[in-house]
């Protein structure tokens, strides 16, 4: 449909955008429910990624948290 709208997207572009889809669609959700083998198995397949702190759409994957954030959310500082 993009394609014949208009002329000027490349297909390299509409590409990228159907693989992102595909991959998020077959993504992890929030709520999923994952066996300790299953999280396991991630852990040590992210370093295969060719980014892994984000997913296809850009949206972190990976967080920083500090000891002082986590001293705070317990209450310890």
């Amino acid at each position: 449909e993009q394609l014949s709208q208009t002329q000027e997207i490349r297909l390299a572009e509409v590409m990228d955008h159907v693989l992102a889809t595909m991959a998020c669609k077959a993504a992890v959700k929030a709520g999923d429910l994952l066996s300790g083998e299953e999280i396991e198995s991630l852990l040590r397949h992210k370093d295969q990624a060719q980014n892994p702190y984000h997913c296809p759409h850009g949206r972190p994957a990976v967080i920083k948290i500090t000891l002082e954030e986590i001293e705070k959310y317990f209450k310890r500082r």
